[in-house]
């Protein structure tokens, strides 16, 4: 379109920068499993491993947080975003 209007709801935007905010000394699922906690939510767990296969991280879903590389820690983000909720 050469011209319009974009309204943003700053309550679906989601944002990933360079310090994490998962629990350090908690593995990926222990952080994974504490975000439904958090968030009243009920993610099966097949949607769980799909999303860690997806960002390579299956084999390090029992790796405490603090141990992971910091690509690794950004895939574990990616990981929980994907899992969360969002209107788009």
């Amino acid at each position: 379109p050469a011209s319009g209007k974009v309204i943003i709801d700053r309550s679906s935007i989601c944002y990933i920068g360079h310090k994490c905010d998962f629990h350090p000394d908690l593995t990926i699922m222990q952080n994974l499993e504490f975000l439904q906690t958090l968030f009243g939510l009920h993610i099966e767990l097949s949607k769980i491993k799909d999303a860690l296969k997806y960002f390579s991280l299956t084999k390090l879903a029992n790796k405490k947080f603090i141990e992971l590389s910091a690509g690794q820690k950004q895939r574990a983000s990616l990981t929980r975003l994907l899992l969360t909720p969002r209107r788009i």
